[in-house]
C-alpha cells in the first residue's frame, strides 16, 4: 500500500490513491511499473508518481523514391485554361511529330519526350498544387480565448470581498 498511496492529509491519519497517470492505448503494453516515490521533497502533501516505459524503437528507413509533383488540375474546369493547356500541349506534340519523322523514334527516347513534355506543360498552364493546412483555431475562438485570458486576469487583480472586509478590521 506504500506504493499506492499519493496524498496524506495534513494530519497523517488519511491515506488516498488520487493521482493517476493518463496513457493511451499505443503505450500500454510497454508500460512496465507506476509506483509512487516518497522521497521527493517538493514542498506538497502529494507524493511523486513515477511511470516505468520499456520502449522499442523501430528503424526509420529512407525513401528511395521521390515524391511526384501533383499539379493543380482542379483549374481545368475552366473553359480558358483548359483551352490554353490544349493548345499548348498540340503545338509541342506537332514540334515533337515533326522531329521523329526524319528518323525512327527509339521508343525509350519518345517516352522521356512525351513525359517531359506532359509536365513542362502542366507545369506552364496549370501549376503545382498547393498545400493548405486548416487553420486547427478559428478567428473566432482566438478571440474567445483572450476574452477569457482577460476576464481571469480581471478577477486576479480585483480585490475580493473577503479581502475588504480583512481591511475593513484594520480601519
Amino acid at each position: 500500500m506504500i506504493h499506492k498511496t499519493t496524498w496524506v492529509s495534513p494530519d497523517h491519519l488519511t491515506e488516498n490513491q488520487i493521482d493517476h497517470i493518463c496513457i493511451g492505448k499505443r503505450f500500454r503494453r510497454p508500460l512496465e511499473d507506476v509506483r509512487v516515490t516518497r522521497r521527493a521533497d517538493v514542498a506538497t502533501d502529494h507524493h511523486l508518481l513515477i511511470a516505468r516505459l520499456k520502449l522499442k524503437l523501430k528503424k526509420n528507413w529512407m525513401r528511395t523514391t521521390t515524391n511526384r509533383r501533383k499539379y493543380n488540375v482542379f483549374l481545368l474546369k475552366d473553359p480558358q485554361t483548359r483551352a490554353e493547356y490544349k493548345l499548348n500541349l498540340a503545338n509541342k506534340f506537332q514540334v515533337l511529330q515533326k522531329q521523329y519523322e526524319e528518323e525512327e523514334p527509339d521508343l525509350n527516347s519518345l517516352w522521356q519526350n512525351i513525359k517531359e513534355i506532359l509536365t513542362s506543360n502542366c507545369q506552364e498552364v496549370v501549376g503545382p498544387k498547393k498545400r493548405q493546412q486548416k487553420d486547427w483555431i478559428t478567428a473566432e475562438t482566438w478571440g474567445r480565448i483572450q476574452l477569457r485570458k482577460e476576464k481571469k486576469s480581471a478577477t486576479n487583480n480585483s480585490r475580493t470581498r473577503a479581502f475588504i472586509l480583512f481591511l475593513l478590521r484594520f480601519v
